[in-house]
């Protein structure tokens, strides 16, 4: 998963994990030997054999979840930790044509043939100052002038001065570009973050993996690369791990301690 492609699509990932994080819980409940309506247990098992799936469909569908999860995770990581070089990157590429176009109509030769018109010189002028006055530490108003700053290039570039030149429409449509890529870059926040952490909490499957312990060695055993899966899977369901220690830490529990105990002696007996 590219960068590039999680500016584009971080919403959609995330609605499509959303979606199957809900089905794999509603199927592990549903159909997991600690399902509380046995009838139903027995129905959506009857519905997977009948779509031919196997018995640990739920379970390596859960893989693929923790690993799409992590790549996303990963993904968002580098862009927060980039986001302020590559907000000014793109502000200087905009703010540059914009003043490009304010010296050609100035009577500059900067883009080609000397063409002169006060009032759209002052006009890109007024644009590249607006665009350099945008701030990412306020995403939200950033967002608005962008839009309005796009809407504003898309107009002028009817007027029949942009149209006769295609260097000009060429810098009004880069200037878009860069503009839209910064609308990208500030909708990037860290609570993406903790919407996938939300999104991806695993705390419902603490008894799916015991009983799966034997599939697991036998996937190792059989294609070692897989332990990259597995680890993403053992990150993901870290949470039944945390979820007790989490509201024991909130009510400043007294047996917070020997519970952090418990736990760690069941994760290390299950290793």
């Amino acid at each position: 998963m590219t960068d590039e492609y999680v500016l584009e699509a971080a919403d959609s990932v995330l609605g499509c994990l959303r979606a199957a994080n809900a089905t794999v819980r509603w199927l592990f409940l549903h159909s997991g030997a600690a399902a509380v309506h046995k009838k139903r247990r027995e129905a959506v098992l009857r519905g997977l054999r009948e779509k031919r799936l196997p018995d640990d469909a739920v379970l390596f569908t859960l893989m693929d979840c923790a690993r799409l999860e992590n790549a996303l995770r990963e993904a968002l990581g580098r862009l927060l930790e980039s986001r302020g070089g590559e907000w000014e990157r793109e502000r200087a590429q905009a703010q540059a044509r914009m003043a490009e176009l304010g010296q050609f109509f100035e009577g500059g030769t900067v883009l080609g043939k000397d063409v002169k018109d006060a009032n759209l010189s002052r006009y890109f002028a007024k644009m590249a100052s607006s665009v350099g006055d945008l701030d990412l530490d306020k995403p939200v108003a950033a967002g608005r002038k962008i839009q309005l700053l796009s809407a504003a290039l898309e107009e002028v570039e009817h007027f029949h001065q942009m149209e006769a030149s295609l260097l000009c429409r060429q810098h009004l449509e880069e200037t878009r570009r860069h503009l839209g890529r910064m609308v990208r870059v500030a909708n990037v926040q860290r609570g993406a973050l903790v919407a996938l952490s939300v999104v991806g909490d695993a705390s419902y499957a603490w008894g799916l993996l015991e009983p799966s312990t034997p599939r697991l060695h036998e996937l190792v055993r059989r294609d070692p690369t897989s332990t990259t899966a597995l680890r993403c899977l053992f990150l993901k369901v870290r949470s039944v791990l945390e979820a007790p220690l989490l509201r024991g830490a909130q009510c400043e529990h007294p047996d917070l301690y020997s519970t952090t105990e418990y736990y760690s002696g069941e994760l290390a007996a299950y290793v």
